[in-house]
């Protein structure tokens, strides 16, 4: 759905519990920034608000297609696709 921080952990880690090889972008960096702007969200205009939420929906969505049961990557696969799919979000 894009509006929830637990997603990473609960879609993403659960398809791909990359702990243990250091590439675990669920964990490390999807969760960890994903909170901190929802920590702040409020302290933010209106129109950053908007794009802080369009961008955690758009990250979460491109990456849907990798957790269906057909899908089987690497955690250092799975790294490049989350970080080629960041600026096309970013700049959506």
């Amino acid at each position: 759905s894009g509006r929830s921080c637990d997603w990473y952990l609960e879609c993403l880690h659960k398809k791909y519990p990359c702990s243990e090889t250091g590439d675990d972008y669920a964990l490390t960096y999807a969760t960890k920034f994903c909170k901190l702007y929802e920590k702040h969200h409020s302290a933010f205009s209106k129109a950053v608000q908007k794009w802080v939420d369009s961008v955690r929906k758009c990250l979460q969505v491109s990456l849907v297609p990798y957790i269906r049961p057909y899908s089987d990557l690497s955690c250092a696969e799975l790294m490049k696709v989350v970080f080629d799919s960041h600026v096309p979000c970013y700049v959506k």
